[in-house]
């Protein structure tokens, strides 16, 4: 082995092997002091890990459940706020039936000859209904036995100062006794065609319906102008009378 030279008389300077403080130890040594070192660091780092690992874990349970919690609350908003969207956009029907299927057209003229048939059937229905309601007020007219004409007017045509058709609801005796008859004509003529009320049509039914009470009102007036009449003629008989006896006792 080679010695280092002695430094030169006077120098300061330490042998290279005292300045840079180098130790040399034997290979051997220093792999066993290596790896003794790395296992008592990964000892203190496994017991240092034991000890964290159940707060770690107690607090990343936490912090998941908040974060779910969060998850939730933004879903429900997200969803009231679509609901609340869904309510108050204007509805689509551009596109609302487009998957919808296509219905056939002896479907669609099936469907309108079923509710034409059944609003034929109610109207029949309803018609008949309202001539039983005639019926029964002709019964009770019969009973008040006021027994005089009167009519009130259901539909006109054309001017009134000239000629015109009309058609009445009127209170009149015939051959099954006082009824409630619709009287058609023409103002020019003196013809009229008599229609009992259950037999006229639909629509003069519907009018007659509303002037019943209006009719109930002429027959009562027209009872006391003839009331009137009535005492009037008895008060021109009575005269007539006395002066025909005065005229008598005097021969």
């Amino acid at each position: 082995m080679s010695k280092i030279p002695p430094p030169p008389p006077g120098s300061t300077a330490a042998p290279a092997l005292e300045r840079t403080g180098v130790v040399r130890r034997p290979a051997s040594a220093a792999s066993t002091s290596t790896n003794l070192d790395a296992r008592i660091a990964a000892l203190a780092a496994a017991s240092a890990a034991a000890r964290v690992t159940p707060r770690a874990q107690t607090v990343t349970a936490a912090a998941a459940s908040v974060a779910a919690a969060h998850l939730s609350a933004s879903a429900r908003t997200l969803a009231e706020a679509a609901n609340a969207g869904a309510r108050s956009a204007p509805l689509d029907t551009t596109h609302s039936h487009a998957n919808a299927p296509v219905a056939r057209p002896e479907d669609i003229a099936q469907s309108k000859v079923s509710r034409a048939i059944k609003a034929k059937e109610a109207v029949g229905a309803a018609l008949d209904k309202l001539n039983a309601e005639f019926e029964s007020a002709e019964v009770a007219l019969r009973k008040l036995d006021l027994n005089v004409f009167a009519y009130v007017r259901l539909t006109s045509g054309g001017d009134d100062d000239g000629p015109f058709e009309y058609a009445d609801l009127a209170w009149r005796p015939g051959s099954r006794g006082w009824r409630l008859v619709v009287e058609e004509g023409h103002n020019g003529s003196p013809e009229e065609t008599t229609t009992d009320i259950c037999r006229a049509s639909k629509e003069l039914r519907i009018l007659a319906a509303k002037k019943l009470p209006e009719l109930l009102d002429r027959m009562v007036q027209q009872a006391e102008e003839e009331a009137g009449e009535v005492r009037a003629g008895i008060d021109g008989i009575r005269s007539f009378t006395a002066a025909l006896t005065g005229r008598l006792g005097a021969k």
